[in-house]
């Protein structure tokens, strides 16, 4: 599975997220942390996201062998309202990370392999404050 963040305000407290797997099946969360703890608006969804798997292999079920996976995203500005500008403007900066998640088996989820874009080093992934930063210029 694969887990893309979004702080497209920088602000550390509402985000985005877009989970998907090798059989591209996807799952949509807008999320706010409140003190210690996140809360989250499951039935929010992209609007207009775009992506596309390929799997070099089943993509299916656990055991098989897989070569790899390619997975593409596009996200149009406009699913991200909380955006200070449309499009961004120079020195605009984003907060984002992207998960890489393969568990050995989907029943206890015991975790075998993970990578990250910017590592949380906090035991969980929706550190926002251990996100990387994106900075737009023209």
């Amino acid at each position: 599975m694969l887990e893309l963040f979004i702080d497209a305000d920088g602000d550390g407290n509402t985000y985005y997220e877009h989970e998907i797997n090798p059989i591209n099946a996807k799952v949509d969360l807008f999320l706010h942390r409140n003190r210690n703890r996140v809360d989250s608006w499951l039935e929010w969804d992209f609007k207009h996201i775009k992506s596309a798997v390929y799997v070099e292999g089943d993509g299916k079920n656990a055991g098989t062998e897989d070569k790899y996976w390619i997975i593409e995203v596009a996200v149009p500005f406009e699913d991200l309202y909380e955006m200070p500008h449309i499009p961004p403007e120079d020195g605009d900066m984003w907060r984002m990370n992207v998960y890489r998640i393969e568990r050995d088996n989907p029943v206890d989820k015991k975790e075998v392999f993970l990578a990250a874009f910017s590592p949380p080093y906090s035991g969980h992934f929706h550190a926002t404050w251990m996100f990387g930063k994106v900075y737009f210029k023209k």
